[in-house]
């Protein structure tokens, strides 16, 4: 059963000042509403004029001459051509209905930056799985698939050639025979099919005209890092391409999944049905709003860091980036893994993304400096200068926190955020707040304010080059005393009467652990200097947030406060703990991009405004 036919999905229209329209046809009457809902509900803080909206729609679907031009056309033209074509009614012909079962699912900004975004061959026709019974196909095959303990069947994946001798074999029989044969080796290897064959990298899920294609191409997202020897990586891409070439043999011999491409102008094109359904497609669009509260509900947008780079790189992706994003996803990858890293060290899609694009010089990062100022210490980091404070202490923090009551209440209104007075109730506030990780930057955002510094969290690269000299590095440490090292205590739990505890508490609910005090025990507290001037705790139960995906490093290792394998790896908490949960805590420190030769090299804070 397809999707609703009366609700197909939007294509949102991004425009260069964060407006956004929603696009559901390209009839006049669909571009007038457009244009008013970005005018309205998705309309940035500036104002949008409605001949403004519709002038910037009607160019991204192709059109010249504005919103005036689009209708002369569109009466004269494209109504004509939607009939001549047999384009009747509006149907969401890529997203399936049942996609715990489908063999191939698309996203519709997938298939448009495919068709307008790529230098590959123009396709006629692509395979959506539109009309293919997704659940009866596996169910045929569940109970008994003899292909499952085939000699050859290894990793869900099956050779090509064989696979072909057992489907002439079967041709001998009957022709409905052949079909189940080859069918059964594609339910066999539906794993692998959704895994690494379902995308628009290649042609297998594509159709052209006789000569437009040189060649059927096979590209699988597979890959490897240092721990993968090439060969084995190797075996696994060839593995996957042999099961992409059986499911191409058999997306072949389909009737219904093929939907037509129907070419109107550069930009415009139409996906055609079997029964007059239709479905549209236009460079640029997006499949989803933009939530520009990329943190919520723990930290609105106002107190999200302006050099805070995960948020400046989405926005700039959703209303700036016009390229192949599922090409540039690929090579992304490929180049964070040829850079000799573990799969455990992956910090999430946007940020190898991010990486990639700048590399390639799409991609430029926030670069605000600013002079030296009072509570930072100038270090050289990769050949930038860095300015880095020390730990953010209790008495900053609940200055902060005192001095913003709005974040202070609702950061803690969801219930599984760690309370931070409990872990901040040392009498000494000059020892390090232990904070979560939406703290740290929301904290970051205020002095950014209130002092005119661009500051953020520290990368985990620059982490480890400021602090490396003085931390040692976990290395081959005998298992012994890395053990050993784990039952040195740096803080203590105290119950809210103030009664130490002697260990670290049992389960309990949520709200009285909560209520537990955790205090540093400051005779086993052991800090470092290093040549600069910064001062670390070194312990295995301390930890320092960093810019990246809410990454806590240690600050005695240089690996993860959680220790997931040995040697300790590199891991990460959850963004609403301090570490009070694993008898940890977890503090943070800000940093900026000191001003280079040639800047002014005033002070921001001295600056005239």
């Amino acid at each position: 059963m397809q999707s609703n036919p009366t609700f197909p999905p939007a294509r949102y229209i991004p425009f260069r000042d964060s407006h956004i329209a929603e696009l559901f046809d390209v009839t006049p009457v669909a571009l007038k509403k457009a244009a008013a809902a970005a005018c309205t509900k998705l309309k940035d803080r500036e104002p949008l004029q409605p001949n403004t909206a519709l002038n910037h729609i009607a160019k991204q679907l192709g059109f010249n001459g504005g919103f005036a031009g689009y209708r002369q056309e569109y009466d004269s033209t494209l109504k004509g051509f939607m009939k001549d074509h047999a384009l009747a009614r509006r149907v969401d012909l890529i997203n399936q209905p049942d996609k715990g079962f489908a063999l191939v699912s698309l996203k519709p900004r997938q298939v448009s930056d495919r068709l307008f975004s790529s230098v590959t061959p123009r396709p006629d026709k692509l395979f959506t799985g539109y009309g293919v019974d997704w659940f009866a196909l596996n169910n045929r095959h569940f109970r008994h698939n003899p292909w499952t303990s085939h000699p050859e069947f290894k990793q869900y994946c099956l050779p090509f050639e064989v696979v072909m001798r057992a489907v002439r074999a079967a041709n001998a029989e009957s022709p409905s025979q052949e079909q189940l044969v080859l069918e059964a080796a594609v339910t066999a290897c539906a794993f692998t099919i959704r895994g690494g064959n379902s995308n628009l990298l290649g042609d297998y899920l594509l159709g052209f005209e006789e000569g437009k294609a040189a060649g059927m191409k096979f590209v699988p997202k597979i890959y490897g890092d240092k721990n993968c020897p090439p060969d084995a990586l190797n075996a696994g891409v060839g593995q996957t391409q042999e099961v992409a070439r059986v499911f191409r043999t058999w997306l072949a011999l389909q009737v219904t999944g093929w939907v037509e491409i129907v070419w109107y102008n550069a930009r415009l094109a139409f996906l055609k049905g079997p029964h007059g359904e239709y479905d549209f497609l236009f460079h640029g669009f997006r499949d989803q709003v933009f939530n520009h509260e990329t943190f919520g509900p723990f930290l609105r947008n106002a107190d999200v860091p302006k050099s805070n780079d995960e948020y400046h790189f989405k926005r700039w992706l959703y209303f700036d980036y016009r390229e192949w994003l599922e090409q540039d996803e690929h090579v992304s990858e490929m180049a964070f893994y040829s850079a000799e890293r573990l799969a455990k060290d992956h910090p999430g899609a946007d940020w190898v993304l991010r990486e990639g694009l700048i590399l390639k010089g799409s991609y430029q990062p926030p670069g605000k400096t600013a002079g030296a100022a009072e509570g930072f210490i100038e270090t050289t980091v990769n050949g930038k200068r860095l300015f880095v404070s020390n730990l953010v202490s209790i008495g900053m923090f609940r200055a902060f926190m005192t001095e913003n009551a709005v974040y202070a209440l609702y950061s803690r209104e969801p219930e599984d955020v760690d309370r931070w007075e409990t872990v901040n109730s040392d009498q000494n506030d000059g020892l390090p707040a232990a904070v979560t990780w939406y703290d740290a930057n929301a904290y970051a955002a205020w002095i950014s304010k209130t002092r005119g510094l661009p500051v953020r969290l520290l990368t985990d690269e620059e982490y480890r080059q400021i602090a490396s000299p003085i931390i040692r590095p976990p290395g081959n440490v005998p298992m012994e005393e890395f053990l050993d090292s784990e039952h040195e205590r740096l803080c203590r739990f105290y119950t809210p009467g103030g009664a130490p505890l002697p260990n670290h508490p049992p389960y309990m609910p949520e709200g009285d652990f909560q209520a537990l005090q955790f205090r540093y025990i400051p005779e086993v507290m052991n800090w470092r200097r290093s040549e600069s001037g910064l001062v670390f705790l070194v312990s295995h139960h301390f930890g320092e947030w960093l810019n990246e995906n809410a990454a806590a490093v240690n600050s005695r290792s240089l690996s993860s406060l959680c220790y997931l394998d040995f040697p300790p790896a590199k891991g990460r908490f959850a963004a609403t703990s301090t570490g009070k949960y694993k008898s940890k805590k977890i503090g943070f420190r800000l940093c900026y991009l000191g001003e280079t030769t040639g800047d002014s090299g005033q002070n921001p804070e001295t600056r005239p405004r």
